[in-house]
């Protein structure tokens, strides 16, 4: 089967753009969100981590002598930051 070898010009290329548009500028977004949409975004993620920690550390208060070996920190940690980070990625 032969590859598809039709040549098909760059449109970001100026010596194809059409004529006259020679000081055509390309509109590209150099902020994809608005002030106000990082702020929203940077106060959930500190909101989300500020609770896990709180949490954690209240576990951990509250299981400290039963609980406290490494093994149990260390999955409890993972699981946590795991959680919150599919959350995150997860969100609509």
């Amino acid at each position: 089967m032969r590859p598809n070898v039709e040549y098909t010009p760059d449109p970001l290329r100026p010596e194809y753009l059409p004529p006259g548009s020679e000081r055509a500028e390309l509109d590209y977004r150099s902020e994809p969100f608005t002030f106000r949409q990082n702020l929203r975004t940077a106060t959930y993620l500190t909101f989300v981590v500020a609770l896990f920690s709180f949490l954690f550390t209240l576990l951990l208060r509250t299981t400290a002598s039963s609980l406290a070996t490494m093994v149990f920190l260390s999955v409890a940690t993972a699981f946590g930051v795991g959680l919150a980070i599919y959350h995150v990625l997860n969100r609509a």
